[in-house]
């Protein structure tokens, strides 16, 4: 193997994922540069290299120098420290920057930076606080090469290298020797394949209990994103067989004992569970991750106080107070939503759900006037961002996230907690939560152990959309369980009887087909008008034909009718994958709707590409940002030499928020998105695309979910099959779940201590 020295020129091509990287390499000693190819850490232009490896010929480029191993040193002449410094690899220097810095301290500015930062502040442009991320930046840089020194050979990425620093810090290279499948335990976006390729190539053992226990933990986490909270042995083996080969059934079971004996998992019989498999497995063990375990317990225990609450909850007389609510505001309601407000207002925890046109909106808003007259305090509050900005809409009241309600807090370790809990409890008598089908059980643990002793909670949705994102179905076991009062909201005011939108809604929601309206024939324009709660379909089987009229009617027909492709439209997709998918319609809108120009500032990072002006998403909670999962906005500004992107998101509590290059991988394009990232939020327009291609996905809550996001008009494109298919296959498998067999047992077992 042959070793050489020298300088990096120029950066041909890298691929962030693999490390894959072709680079003009100047050797000590040489005038004519070389190309190298193979797997390196992140380098940069004047970075000095020692290369371990061989030469070979390329059929197409030639010669080459394949890289078997690196080893980085910075470069020691004042030119190559200038290309060095500004090359983006130090967030907050680019070239004016670096070339005052060398200028200043000359060949010395690496230790400067490193060893005295506070020296930094004499360049001009630079204060304390840019002294202080030089500094970072530069210290990370070197932590993150020597993490990617020590992961050399095992094929591991630059973005999963910072993201694992990230995480433990100073401590990562230790952590990885002691056991890897930590990564995949506790590190964002590693898999357990991932630590088990590391693993096997350190030399761990195929039969480790190690590597067992790590299979177990990570298949658990894999059924929760499904939205299980517990797993059956048999379904749990099965999981663990597929990463484990040759799994011996002894070694599974010991793995349970010990992740149960470290307080990982917790274990229990559920009968019912064994319906579901062979008669070898008669009495089926149960597990789940302990902090899902203790969710639905907690939750269970805190539903059962308040249903076995004696106390009043109000003394006044509800039908008087009804009767002055509809006067004070003008709202004629049904005996249907008065009945509902009852049950609202006699009851410490009670659920009002509906479908779209039902009222649930009107009930809350003299809800609220009714508690505001009383002197009753109360909360309004809502998953999402833009749900409860829309509560505050209709309510003029201030609504809040639960996350802001519950008022979350950063811990010393770097994590995260409510300072709102069983111990300081919130001091409103009654809550208000409004799309509650939305709260996953450990957000609704958080909620249902803040609330004060003698307070009340009221939760309002549509028990017919998707479960929420997150493991379990609180809202829906809670109307399963029938432990809690409900009333169901079904008669269509006659306001909404008017909109297709509603109609088609409640039509699919019992199984029949909507009614389809072909408004725009091939190679001819739209002629109607569009009247509030329209529903159109443009009829087209050709997955690649469908993706196109989706771009042509965003970009081109609906702004010719007044409607911003921006803030107006939202195009919302069955799948992420395919000609109609998520991921290949924003590529394509993005080129129609915000092209590549001079003017336009672009960067990429860890595969994500963001330009000045495009529409994204924040894919999951920043809790110090006060921006989760789900919000959307645009980009407004690109900063290639802070390596910084500023996002507006309009509409959401946070406002302007700065990201730096490692936290990309938080954002993406939202020109197009899922129907569950679409819950909580509502368009004046949907666009949604229909493909029998998009089969495996197609349900009729999905469908449904979709459609009860726009407002002013609906559009389907696809095929009437497709369309078919969603709406005759029903809800798709239920969760796994304890909550319900909890709540039961737990308000039998209260009723018997009280008798």
């Amino acid at each position: 193997m042959e070793v050489i020295e020298g300088t990096v020129e120029r950066v041909t091509f890298r691929n962030e994922e693999n490390l894959y990287t072709v680079a003009r390499f100047l050797p000590g000693g040489c005038h004519r540069a070389i190309t190298v190819v193979g797997t390196l850490p992140r380098i940069s232009v004047g970075e000095s290299l020692k290369l371990e490896g061989v030469w070979t010929r390329h059929p197409i480029y030639g010669e080459q120098f394949k890289v078997e191993r690196s080893y980085v040193s910075p470069p020691t002449s004042p030119h190559g420290l200038e290309r060095y410094l500004s090359s983006g690899i130090i967030k907050g220097v680019g070239p004016a920057t670096a070339a005052r810095l060398v200028k200043e301290f000359g060949v010395s500015v690496l230790d400067v930076i490193e060893n005295e930062p506070d020296k930094l502040t004499c360049v001009p442009g630079i204060g304390q606080e840019k002294a202080a991320r030089i500094h970072k930046a530069l210290k990370d840089l070197k932590n993150i090469n020597r993490i990617m020194a020590f992961l050399q050979g095992y094929d591991l990425g630059i973005g999963l290298a910072s993201r694992i620093y990230r995480h433990y810090g100073d401590a990562t290279v230790e952590v990885i020797r002691e056991n890897p499948y930590r990564l995949a335990e506790e590190v964002y976006g590693f898999g357990f394949k991932l630590a088990d390729r590391l693993a096997l190539k350190m030399g761990i053992e195929p039969t480790s209990p190690k590597r067992v226990r790590a299979a177990v933990i990570f298949a658990l986490k894999q059924l929760a994103e499904q939205g299980h909270t517990y797993a059956p042995d048999p379904l749990l083996y099965e999981k663990v067989r597929a990463m484990v080969l040759d799994l011996d059934p002894t070694d599974f079971k010991a793995a349970l004992s010990d992740l149960e004996e470290d307080k990982k998992i917790a274990r229990e019989s559920i009968p019912e569970a064994a319906e579901r498999f062979d008669d070898e497995w008669t009495d089926v063990r149960c597990s789940a991750l302990s902090f899902l375990h203790r969710s639905e317990s907690d939750v269970a225990d805190r539903i059962r106080d308040l249903v076995l609450a004696s106390q009043r909850l109000f003394r006044f007389d509800v039908d008087d107070e009804i009767k002055a609510a509809e006067e004070a505001t003008g709202i004629s309601l049904s005996e249907e939503q008065r009945g509902a407000l009852r049950t609202a207002l006699q009851n410490r925890v009670s659920i009002i759900t509906g479908g779209p046109g039902t009222g649930k909106t009107t009930l809350i808003r003299c809800l609220v006037r009714i508690l505001q007259e009383r002197g009753i305090s109360f909360e309004l509050t809502s998953p999402t961002g833009r749900a409860a900005k829309r509560l505050e809409q209709v309510t003029g009241c201030e609504a809040k996230t639960i996350h802001r309600l519950l008022e979350y807090k950063f811990e010393a370790n770097g994590g995260w907690t409510f300072a709102r809990n069983r111990s300081r409890r919130l001091e409103a008598k009654v809550v208000i939560v409004d799309e509650a089908s939305m709260i996953d059980i450990q957000l609704a643990r958080a909620l249902v152990e803040a609330l004060p002793r003698n307070g009340s909670l009221l939760l309002v949705g549509d028990k017919d959309q998707l479960p929420p994102v997150g493991p379990g179905d609180f809202f829906g076991d809670l109307i399963e369980s029938g432990v809690v009062p409900i009333f169901s909201l079904n008669q269509i005011h006659r306001q909404a009887k008017e909109s297709m939108i509603v109609v088609n809604a409640h039509k699919i929601n019992s199984g029949e087909f909507p009614i389809l309206r072909q408004v725009w024939a091939k190679g001819s324009e739209p002629t109607e008008e569009v009247s509030p709660g329209d529903f159109w379909f443009i009829g087209e089987d050709d997955p690649d034909r469908v993706r196109d009229l989706v771009v042509e009617m965003v970009a081109v027909r609906l702004p010719k009718m007044g409607f911003d492709p921006f803030s107006d439209i939202q195009v919302i997709a069955p799948m992420k994958k395919g000609k109609a998918g998520v991921e290949e319609l924003n590529e394509a809108l993005k080129e129609v709707l915000n092209p590549s120009s001079p003017g336009k500032r672009e960067i990429k990072t860890q595969g994500v590409m963001l330009r000045e002006g495009d529409k994204v998403m924040q894919i999951v909670n920043d809790y110090n940002k006060e921006v989760y999962n789900g919000d959307w906005g645009r980009v407004v500004a690109v900063d290639l030499e802070e390596g910084e992107v500023l996002v507006d998101f309009d509409g959401a509590n946070c406002g302007k928020v700065r990201y730096d290059l490692s936290e990309l991988d938080e954002l993406t394009l939202a020109y197009a998105t899922s129907v569950h990232k679409s819950q909580g939020s509502e368009y004046p327009v949907v666009v949604m695309p229909v493909v029998t291609q998009h089969f495996v996905m197609l349900r009729r809550n999905l469908l449904y979910t979709a459609i009860t996001r726009a407002k002013r008009l609906m559009i389907l494109i696809g095929s009437k099959r497709a369309v078919a298919i969603a709406v005759n296959q029903g809800k798709g498998d239920r969760r796994l779940t304890t909550l319900v067999k909890k709540l039961r047992r737990g308000l039998l077992e209260g009723v018997e201590a009280i008798t």
